[in-house]
């Protein structure tokens, strides 16, 4: 898989979760998560995944912009909209791309630097932050619904599971 068709891949596991889910299983609070959510997990991630695809649109993206819209955390159909939207949007995609980066470290201010990155840059950087908040789901899935199947590999980074699989061809 190239790197858009891993990111479609992921927004489609999370799909798949999220219609898996009820809404109660989708908001509850979990002690495992520190008293989050899985939407809560779901609206981190799709915000990383807005502000790239703006960023596409824009040249420039500065992830410290998140909206924190807590409608998301609460409506699942809403996070499934989103995803399908994204999937959509990245599917358009058809070049790499230049894009400012802003980020900002300065806890006392809000001084803030700009790095030259690329929109596939942007991208990879978004499937490793959206595997990492998956594996997070998955404890919470584990441990609350473990009645609900996930793929073996969901939460996993790839890497890994190429490892896993040499092993297991061994």
């Amino acid at each position: 898989m190239q790197i858009k068709e891993t990111s479609i891949y992921i927004l489609t596991q999370l799909e798949e979760l999220t219609l898996r889910l009820t809404d109660d299983q989708y908001t509850a609070k979990l002690n495992c998560l520190m008293n989050n959510s899985i939407g809560k997990h779901l609206r981190h991630i799709l915000e990383f995944y807005e502000l790239m695809l703006d960023g596409y649109k824009d040249g420039f993206v500065n992830y410290d912009n998140r909206k924190h819209d807590k409608v998301i955390e609460s409506d699942r159909m809403l996070a499934i909209t989103k995803i399908k939207s994204f999937k959509l949007q990245l599917d358009e995609i058809i070049e790499d791309k230049t894009i400012q980066l802003e980020t900002s470290y300065c806890l006392e201010s809000d001084r803030s630097e700009v790095v030259q990155s690329s929109f596939n840059r942007e991208m990879i950087y978004n499937i490793e932050h959206a595997i990492h908040h998956m594996a997070i789901i998955k404890i919470g899935i584990r441990q609350a619904f473990d009645h609900i199947d996930l793929d073996d590999n969901f939460g996993i980074a790839y890497s890994t599971v190429k490892y896993n699989n040499k092993e297991c061809a061994q």
